[in-house]
C-alpha cells in the first residue's frame, strides 16, 4: 500500500531533478518538438515534372458546391467573431460608466485614474460578457435579415 510519505516522495523526486536530468529532459522535448520539422510531403508517383512548376494548384469552389445557407451561415459566423473584440470593449465601457454613475460619480468606481478601483464581481463579469456576445450576435443577426431583404430585391427585379 502506498502511503502519503512516498506519494510526496515521488513528487519531489520530479521536481527536485538534478541539473543533468533537467538537461537530458530538455534535449528530449527539443528532439521531440524538431523531429517532424525536415519532414516533407512525397511527390506524385512517376511526375516527371521540371523542379520549380507547381501544377498542383488548388480549383476553385464552383457556385453549385455549396448550398446558399451555407454561405449565410459563414457570413454569420465570420460577422458574429469579427465583431466580438468591439462588442467586449464597448460593453466594458459602457457598464464601467453605467456602474461609475450609480455609484454617485464615486473615485473608485471611476473608469481612469482609479487608485483605489473596486473589482468586478463575477456576476457582474458574467453580465458584461453575455452582453458582449449577445451584441455580435445581433450585429450578424441584423446583417443577415438586410441581406437576405437585398437578395430578395435583387432577384424580384427592384434596387
Amino acid at each position: 500500500m502506498i502511503d502519503a510519505a512516498d506519494t510526496q516522495a515521488a513528487v519531489i523526486t520530479v521536481y527536485g531533478m538534478n541539473r543533468t536530468g533537467r538537461l537530458v529532459l530538455l534535449l528530449c522535448l527539443l528532439c521531440f518538438c524538431f523531429s517532424a520539422a525536415p519532414v516533407f510531403g512525397q511527390d506524385a508517383a512517376g511526375s516527371d515534372e521540371t523542379p520549380g512548376t507547381d501544377t498542383r494548384e488548388p480549383e476553385p469552389y464552383r457556385d453549385e458546391e455549396f448550398a446558399d445557407w451555407l454561405h449565410d451561415l459563414r457570413r454569420f459566423e465570420i460577422i458574429t467573431f469579427g465583431s466580438l473584440p468591439f462588442t467586449f470593449l464597448v460593453s466594458f465601457l459602457v457598464y464601467d460608466f453605467i456602474r461609475y454613475a450609480s455609484n454617485g460619480f464615486d473615485g473608485d468606481y471611476a473608469l481612469i485614474g482609479s487608485t483605489n478601483p473596486v473589482p468586478y464581481t463575477s456576476e457582474e463579469t458574467v453580465g458584461v460578457v453575455v452582453a458582449a456576445c449577445s451584441a455580435s450576435v445581433l450585429i450578424a443577426l441584423v446583417d443577415l435579415i438586410i441581406g437576405k431583404a437585398r437578395q430578395g430585391s435583387v432577384e424580384n427585379g427592384n434596387r
